[in-house]
């Protein structure tokens, strides 16, 4: 998950100008790419109730994800 990188560099690319008129949509774009390894994480972890080690190591690798 890359979401406060995504955050400070969608920040420092834009102007002051830009940032404080845009600011609600720079924060939304920079948090949309990371939404699917949310939902696979609180899948795995509240749905299935599988162990850290198990959904990093063995589920996050399956085909389907």
């Amino acid at each position: 998950m890359n979401t406060p990188s995504h955050a400070i560099l969608n920040l420092v690319i834009f102007n002051q100008q830009i940032r404080t008129q845009f600011s609600a949509a720079i924060l939304i774009r920079a948090v949309l790419p990371d939404i699917p390894i949310f939902v696979f994480y609180f899948l795995m972890k509240s749905v299935y109730r599988l162990p850290e080690k198990q959904i990093w190591s063995e589920v996050y690798y399956q085909h389907f994800w």
